[in-house]
């Protein structure tokens, strides 16, 4: 999530930033190798790092770095009880090495390409080689091209960055709006499909692709696949069975039911009992009202997702996926362009 933010705001202004990147973790850390943030402008941060016990250190080297136009690494040990300058106070305890690079030059029109790459739900892979001649970059949309990279050089991170999963939500009733706006927070993009106009309205669904009209519109409208989270909560029994059946028939990912165990039941036995279907959905927080309800429910699917990182996408020797990873170099960053469209090599 943090990723798509950091490449809209590189994508829309141009003003001064640099990429801060954790390259390596020896012991325990608040986060993991590959977990980015930008320090954009003079005082503006997006994203984290750190609990607060880094930015104020990096946003000072940010400054040498942007003006030099040369990458560098920090290194922060926090695994001296005795020292508790870099996070002991916090409990972190390790030792994190942070790639900074200043975002110009080819660097830049890589990850607005990136961005662009995203904006069109395709899936890109960044590869970052040593060579001898320095660092040097592999933009690539092909998965599959990642061994063919490694006879450029080193290929000190494969980092795969792929356009978040859309949350389809049939029923845009007043409990829904928490679900909704929770989910957008934590990466999800947003569809909300209903037959009633005034309930699926932009105002309540800031930012969400809204559909609205019949089943069969509904259902064309929103092409449903198997990258898909599907919530079925309209509260309307024979209009939830509906487009259950025709979710189902796609084949999401994720497709579960909103509400009471047996109404749950109802729809799953309706339905021939597929193994697919979940419900009632969310995480046994005990939950009570529509807040807490829409916290258990994310959190549920959050864990869907990532299970479904775990699996497709495990990390392997230097290759990541989105903020997951390792990365190690330095190097004048240079000046050019890049189009988007193929398997490409630029110089670092």
């Amino acid at each position: 999530m943090e990723m798509q933010r950091i490449l809209s705001w590189i994508k829309y202004d141009n003003r001064p930033a640099v990429l801060a990147t954790i390259i390596r973790v020896e012991g325990h850390a608040y986060r993991k190798a590959g977990a980015a943030m930008l320090f954009a402008g003079e005082e503006e941060r997006v994203g984290s790092i750190s609990p607060g016990c880094l930015e104020a250190d990096l946003q000072l080297r940010a400054a040498d770095v942007w003006r030099e136009g040369v990458s560098e690494t920090a290194v922060y040990d926090a695994s001296d009880a005795d020292d508790l300058s870099w996070g002991e106070a916090s409990g972190c305890g390790g030792t994190i090495h942070v790639l900074l690079e200043p975002v110009k030059g080819i660097f830049r029109d890589l990850l607005c390409v990136i961005h662009d790459r995203l904006q069109r739900g395709q899936t890109s892979w960044l590869y970052r080689l040593q060579g001898e001649s320095g660092l040097r970059y592999r933009l690539s949309g092909d998965a599959e091209l990642r061994d063919a990279a490694e006879g450029d050089g080193e290929v000190l991170l494969a980092l795969r960055i792929a356009p978040p999963p859309r949350l389809v939500l049939f029923g845009a009733g007043e409990d829904v709006r928490p679900i909704a706006s929770l989910a957008a927070r934590t990466g999800f993009r947003i569809a909300v499909a209903d037959w009633r106009e005034r309930l699926a309205a932009r105002e309540h669904f800031p930012g969400a692709h809204i559909v609205s009209g019949e089943m069969e519109e509904l259902v064309r409208e929103l092409a449903i696949g198997p990258q898909d989270y599907v919530l079925v909560c309209s509260h309307q029994l024979q209009r939830d069975q509906s487009f259950l059946a025709a979710a189902l028939e796609a084949g999401p990912h994720y497709v579960g039911v909103i509400g009471s165990r047996a109404r749950a039941r109802r729809l799953r036995e309706a339905l021939g009992s597929p193994p697919a279907l979940r419900g009632p959905v969310g995480v046994d927080i005990g939950a009570e009202g529509a807040e807490e309800i829409a916290v258990s429910i994310v959190a549920d699917l959050i864990r869907a997702r990532r299970a479904r990182q775990a699996d497709g996408h495990a990390e392997e020797g230097g290759v990541a996926d989105e903020n997951r990873g390792r990365i190690v170099g330095s190097g004048t960053q240079p000046s050019g362009s890049v189009r988007d469209g193929g398997s490409r090599i630029v110089q670092g």
